[in-house]
């Protein structure tokens, strides 16, 4: 299994590797658009909701509510952790500003 995105980019797909952490096939069960890894879905860029609806084959109006519970849940455990919007801010900026590549 890949350790890495680059070590994956270009391996075969659907992914065969069910086992990893960005494996879509864990996460959905129904007939979406055959994509099998969140990497590759978020180096495509911003989506419609119609659009991740047909990729993890749901609706529209359940991706919705997909993002505002896991919007819900990161809000909570970041709190949890003292993390404030400047502290994301900064954070944002910092990356932005490297030219938005992990440094690793």
């Amino acid at each position: 299994m890949p350790r890495t995105r680059g070590e994956c980019e270009r391996g075969p797909r659907p992914c065969p590797w069910p086992r990893c952490r960005y494996h879509l096939a864990c996460e959905v069960r129904g007939e979406g658009s055959g994509e099998t890894c969140a990497l590759d879905l978020a180096a495509w860029g911003g989506m419609s909701f119609t659009e991740i609806g047909f990729v993890l084959g749901v609706s529209k109006q359940r991706a919705e509510q997909i993002e505002r519970v896991a919007l819900r849940r990161m809000r909570g455990r970041l709190q949890l952790l003292g993390v404030t919007r400047a502290d994301i801010v900064h954070a944002v900026g910092w990356f932005e500003a490297d030219g938005g590549e992990d440094a690793a």
